[in-house]
């Protein structure tokens, strides 16, 4: 496996380049307004047009009970590759935006959710720890053993609780597609911690094997 890395609710530039130049796959960057990483269209643009332009990182905005019209401005505005559906949203939505430029994230409490988790259509369900009513960032560990069985049928961005001291341990009981950190690797929310953002990715790198 090849596990890909996601940091996420980057809010300036140091924190994106220090990502990208660690060699992560994807920047995230986080819409709600509500959040204390939230960051707007206009931010995202101007970090994006101050990547490297060798970079190969792709670039997901996290959104929270918007309309598709919104979503689509946004990505239009901003250049983001992918919208990461972080509330209530219809599978309807993902269909009207493209399944494969949408991630659609899911608390997973019991067994019995993961067939709504498999039947949605996106290229990506990112698998975050129940919290009712808060919109991700809560920094507690999810169901690993749940989030496996997803693995086993779905592409799987495993997110919550992650930090660079339980990634490996992550990576071997899931096996996800991609892994997913914001505030295990923050000094302050919505400023990274440069040496844990290294730590992290070459925990995560670690557990790659041909």
């Amino acid at each position: 496996m090849n596990v890909k890395i996601k940091i996420c609710g980057i809010t300036n530039v140091d924190d994106a380049h220090c990502a990208v130049d660690c060699g992560v796959d994807f920047l995230g960057f986080v819409l709600y307004r509500k959040s204390p990483r939230a960051i707007s269209p206009e931010g995202i643009r101007d970090i994006i047009a101050q990547l490297p332009d060798e970079a190969e990182v792709r670039t997901v905005g996290v959104f929270v009970n918007e309309t598709v019209q919104a979503v689509q401005e946004t990505l239009d505005v901003t250049g983001l590759d992918i919208a990461q559906l972080h509330g209530y949203e219809a599978p309807d939505m993902a269909l009207t935006l493209g399944v494969e430029r949408t991630w659609k994230a899911f608390g997973l409490d019991a067994p019995d959710d993961v067939h709504n988790v498999l039947a949605y259509p996106a290229s990506a369900v990112v698998l975050d720890a129940f919290a009712p009513g808060v919109w991700g960032g809560t920094g507690e560990t999810g169901n690993w053993d749940l989030a496996a069985q997803v693995a086993e049928q779905r592409a799987v961005v495993l997110a919550g609780g992650l930090q660079p001291g339980n990634v490996v341990a992550a990576v071997e009981c899931v096996r996800p597609f991609a892994v997913d950190v914001g505030s295990g690797v923050e000094c302050r929310p919505g400023r990274k911690d440069h040496a844990a953002v290294r730590a992290f990715v070459e925990a995560a790198r670690s557990t790659n094997s041909g």
